[in-house]
């Protein structure tokens, strides 16, 4: 079965089966299961109409059991004589979900099922008040303006030539029920909120982002909440928080990536239920994993003061991400938390805001007591690295202590200025002393400062002369300003300063072969008794941290940079030093084609380990079927 076949909720009964034939069915195998609209006339079926079915999650292989991915045939010739069965679980389980996410919240779903009714076609259907919800839920959620409901908001207009005539359906299904409702889409939702049907703004957001009646909802909800830049929730699952000390050490995690943390809500009673209720869409299954992360358990309220744009890859599955460094952390914190579990143990343990927005939700939702307090805090936080003047362009991308950045000074001259986050003082302390104490012994290799503050430094621009085939690919270091690096960090460190980050993106070369060292942050001041002896003693000149780091750039050996004369350098890059780099390049590639080659095989490992959960209750399906199909045919009009 293809990828898209496994992750659609669509299905297709044999050919020659009828769907009184599949309704028969699935009452020999007792599947929970509601056949949502357009049963009036079933068993018959209009041409072209499909079946749309709402399943118990524990049932769904009992009801794909029955059915079949799209043949082979009906790829090629069309599907045209084969009936559609549109299959959605209680919790949108993978390959029976709506766009990701739960066709209705969980716990609509589930009284649906609960409530559910004998049509006297033998199928089970909503009962009379939740078939007009469900389909007005439908209506207004799943279709918007393409509904073709009248709205009143202004400057909308519904779409013309609907599906289905939902106005007429949903006022013939509200006079039956007894319901005196406007159908009106504005007046719907209300009578939808009202009821405890209307889904949370982020679902809306999910299924309908560009519809602009859910724009205009999503927009009215957002109006009544602060607008902070950089604010983000994390929410870990009962899973996470195994360990004694889980909350602290991913707090910590947090901080280590940039973010500061605004408050810790450890979730239960009715806040852990309007989470599970209203975030996520619903949605706390296990998802493509093996088992469930369980539960939403503890609520991370953070802040990150520098965002990080997000890339083009983060855009097209995350259309609404406004912050790259949110699903870099959630993706460490889940490895950290199963990087000791067999792959069958594995699970999702992290949910994430996607966007400022959407976090400012969450906070309103499950911070309610300190929700002023953390607004403020993060405005405070803000407005605190907040710096006047022209900013040319952003240099770094993924700072997780500071930012880098082009400036205009007020004279019209560049210069680069350097941002530190709250709660990295330790860090600009050690950049300014570190900067002012080398520029004045090395003026030739480390920047001046301009300008500091009490969180900034700025530092003259230099254009880096480097040479990148296609942009990206950098070419060895030339070997005069190569070696000219090198002695004058291992200088540095018999003055006292241990260049710890001496890496060779932290080198600016300029022309004739003139450098300067950049990024102090972690230079620490060496104490006689205490750390390396030597300078080839650092981390960074480890045999294997040293091909990862400057075995491209260099191409040399450490001993060969500190102490060869400059004409025997220059030999040895040109008779094997080239090759050196090219092998260490080659190393790099191939230490990626490992990881690719190990993340392929726990992404297969876990594939073995779902369809293992996923065959524990569909391993007697068949042996239902034909025990009570001629108990279920007897009752069968």
């Amino acid at each position: 079965m293809g990828k898209s076949a496994r992750r659609s909720p669509r299905r297709f009964l044999e050919r020659g089966r009828t769907p009184g034939d599949f309704l028969r069915d699935l009452d020999a195998s007792r599947c929970r299961y509601v056949v949502l609209r357009w049963f009036d006339d079933l068993p018959r079926l209009e041409p072209g109409e499909d079946i749309d079915i709402l399943v118990h999650n524990e049932d769904v292989e009992k009801l794909r059991a029955v059915l079949r991915p799209r043949p082979l045939a009906a790829k090629i010739l069309g599907s045209k004589g084969l009936i559609r069965c549109d299959v959605y679980s209680v919790s949108g389980l993978p390959g029976s979900s709506y766009q990701g996410i739960a066709y209705y919240p969980p716990h609509l779903a589930q009284g649906i099922l609960e409530r559910a009714v004998r049509h006297p076609s033998g199928a089970m259907v909503p009962s009379d008040r939740d078939y007009f919800y469900s389909l007005a839920f439908h209506a207004l959620y799943h279709k918007g303006l393409r509904s073709g409901l009248p709205v009143s908001t202004q400057g909308l207009q519904r779409e013309p030539g609907p599906e289905h005539d939902y106005e007429a359906i949903l006022r013939r299904l509200a006079d039956a029920a007894g319901m005196a409702v406007e159908i009106e889409m504005n007046a719907l939702d209300d009578e939808l909120a009202r009821a405890g049907w209307r889904p949370p703004i982020d679902f809306m957001e999910r299924v309908l982002p560009r519809d602009p009646w859910i724009q205009s909802l999503v927009l009215a909800d957002r109006r009544a909440l602060p607008t902070v830049n950089g604010l983000a929730v994390f929410i870990l699952r009962e899973r996470a928080i195994d360990r004694a000390d889980a909350i602290d050490a991913i707090c910590d995690l947090l901080r280590e990536d940039g973010f500061n943390i605004l408050a810790v809500n450890v979730l239960s009673g009715a806040h852990q239920a309007r989470c599970e209720h209203e975030i996520r869409g619903g949605n706390w299954g296990r998802g493509p994993w093996a088992t469930s992360g369980g539960r939403p358990a503890v609520a991370i309220a953070a802040l990150d003061v520098f965002p990080a744009t997000p890339g083009k890859r983060l855009g097209e599955h995350h259309p609404r991400a406004d912050n790259e460094r949110v699903f870099v952390s959630k993706d460490r914190i889940r490895n950290w938390a199963n990087e000791a579990l067999p792959v069958p143990d594995k699970c999702n343990v992290v949910h994430s805001s996607d966007n400022a927005a959407e976090a400012a939700s969450h906070i309103d939702l499950l911070f309610p007591d300190a929700r002023e307090e953390i607004f403020d805090t993060a405005k405070r936080l803000l407005a605190s690295v907040e710096l006047p003047g022209e900013v040319v362009r952003r240099l770094d991308r993924n700072g997780r202590r500071a930012i880098v950045e082009i400036i205009r000074r007020e004279d019209g001259s560049l210069a680069v200025r350097k941002r530190f986050r709250p709660e990295k003082e330790a860090f600009f302390q050690r950049e300014l002393s570190a900067l002012t104490a080398l520029s004045r012994i090395y003026p030739d290799v480390v920047p001046e400062v301009l300008e500091y503050g009490e969180n900034y430094v700025v530092m003259p621009y230099y254009t880096d002369m480097r040479t990148r085939l296609g942009g990206r690919l950098e070419l060895p270091i030339p070997v005069p300003a190569l070696r000219k690096a090198f002695l004058a960090a291992k200088s540095m460190f018999d003055h006292g300063y241990a260049l710890v980050d001496f890496r060779p993106h932290n080198l600016i070369i300029q022309r004739n072969h003139q450098i300067k060292i950049i990024d102090f942050e972690e230079t620490q001041q060496r104490c006689p008794d205490e750390g390396p002896s030597d300078f080839s003693d650092l981390e960074v000149f480890e045999p294997d941290e040293f091909d990862r780091t400057w075995g491209r750039a260099a191409g040399l050996p450490l001993h060969s940079l500190l102490y060869d004369p400059l004409w025997m350098l220059q030999l040895k890059r040109w008779t094997f030093g080239y090759l050196t780099a090219g092998t260490s390049t080659l190393r790099k590639v191939r230490r990626g084609i490992v990881r690719k080659i190990d993340r392929r095989q726990e992404r297969m490992a876990l594939r073995r380990a779902r369809r293992r959960a996923n065959a524990l209750t569909a391993g007697s399906v068949r042996d239902h079927q034909t025990a009570g199909t001629h108990q279920t045919a007897e009752t069968m009009p």
